[in-house]
């Protein structure tokens, strides 16, 4: 299903696990550059300056090429909006086939370009061609929109590796069963938090446990974005602003069943996260739960005008900054698997894992020492996927 050459893939992660060990001081210049040897790949991955260029110039070169072809067809009349639009989006995905396929282009701005063109443009065509069969409005259109944006971007994602589709479909998937529920009637908007709730729940487990699988090797951002995704709409399933807000405008009454719930969910999911994340030394659930108790600071405010939110906004900073210090002088000396000293991981979310016995396996060939060798034995260090170093 993916594109990239898998083996390529398994050389270039262990480039950066040699990378990262470099800068953490377990290896010489030598053996990195051995490694490099050992493990070639064939990829044009440049730096993120270069590779935000290609970004932009992509972006220029579609859109002049789009603006033509509409001279050619839509001024003529001799072809509809709709299928103007899903043949740039068809002729977008050709040219990715083509840059990522045979030019080798792996994370170089032009294929990073091409996929969200491709899945823009895509999207457009589909919601023209839905407003044209549905009438504005129709839950019908919406479900349509929602289940055809899910299966294209679950193929994106699966083709190219690509974390913002792997996020775009997980939103894609909600989102149907958001309609689906609304289309139910009373009944179904009545039990839309909690289904939701638990639907974000199973999507984040089954993104997570994949994770530790082997396909971790191509779809390790994927899937951490992935969990982000899920987490942050497991939240916002249950706070109480938005099932409120979302009552309101279903049914137009201010009255909020189960009320008592959904404040309990707003508050304390956060602590939950912390908590969680702490236990299992999971990144990903520790920040999202700092982030999110902002959320629930502002929620609490919107209801309850104790102070302006200014105030409990600094507050909750405050007491954030408070509860940062003193984590930072209890693991002044590493317990549980967590440490304040600065890491080599320079990851998404500083979470990605992977085995040290490749590296291990190419240090076994390197005749240095077994002193030097036994320096790093056993350790765990690296990620899963691409760095910020392209």
């Amino acid at each position: 299903m993916i594109i990239y050459n898998k083996t390529w893939l398994q050389h270039l992660q262990i480039q950066h696990e040699a990378e990262q060990a470099f800068d953490a001081g377990l290896i010489t210049t030598s053996e990195q550059q051995e490694i490099k040897q050992k493990y070639p790949h064939g990829f044009y991955s440049p730096g993120i300056w270069i590779r935000a260029g290609l970004f932009i110039l992509t972006c220029i070169i579609v859109s002049a090429a789009s603006g033509m072809i509409s001279l050619m067809f839509i001024d003529a009349h001799s072809i509809d909006f709709s299928v103007y639009i899903f043949l740039i989006a068809a002729l977008t995905y050709g040219g990715l086939e083509l840059m990522a396929g045979q030019s080798n282009h792996y994370k170089s701005g032009v294929d990073d370009a091409l996929v969200l063109i491709s899945a823009g443009t895509f999207l457009t065509g589909l919601c023209w061609l839905s407003f044209e069969s549905f009438k504005w409005g129709d839950i019908n259109g919406f479900l349509l929109i929602s289940a055809v944006m899910f299966v294209y971007c679950l193929f994106l994602a699966l083709r190219f590796a690509d974390m913002l589709m792997a996020a775009a479909a997980g939103i894609s998937l909600l989102t149907f069963v958001f309609f689906l529920l609304y289309k139910a009637g009373p009944t179904g908007q009545l039990l839309l938090p909690f289904v939701l709730i638990i639907s974000a729940g199973l999507l984040y487990l089954w993104a997570e446990r994949t994770h530790d699988r082997l396909k971790k090797w191509y779809y390790g951002q994927a899937l951490i974005m992935l969990q982000i995704v899920a987490l942050m709409c497991l939240y916002l399933s249950g706070n109480y602003f938005v099932v409120r807000t979302l009552n309101e405008s279903l049914s137009g009454s201010e009255n909020l069943p189960f009320g008592l719930f959904f404040w309990f969910w707003t508050i304390a999911i956060p602590l939950v996260y912390i908590a969680w994340g702490l236990r299992k030394k999971d990144v990903v659930l520790l920040r999202s739960g700092l982030l999110l108790v902002a959320a629930a600071a502002f929620t609490i405010r919107n209801y309850f005008h104790l102070m302006s939110l200014e105030a409990i906004l600094c507050l909750t900073g405050a007491g954030l900054i408070a509860i940062a210090y003193g984590v930072i002088r209890y693991l002044k000396i590493p317990k549980h698997g967590f440490t304040y000293e600065e890491t080599a991981e320079k990851h998404l979310m500083d979470h990605m894992r992977v085995e040290s016995l490749v590296i291990a396996e190419t240090f076994s060939s390197t005749g240095t020492p077994p002193a030097e060798a036994a320096k790093f034995g056993g350790g765990d260090f690296g990620g899963g996927g691409a760095s910020g170093k392209f």
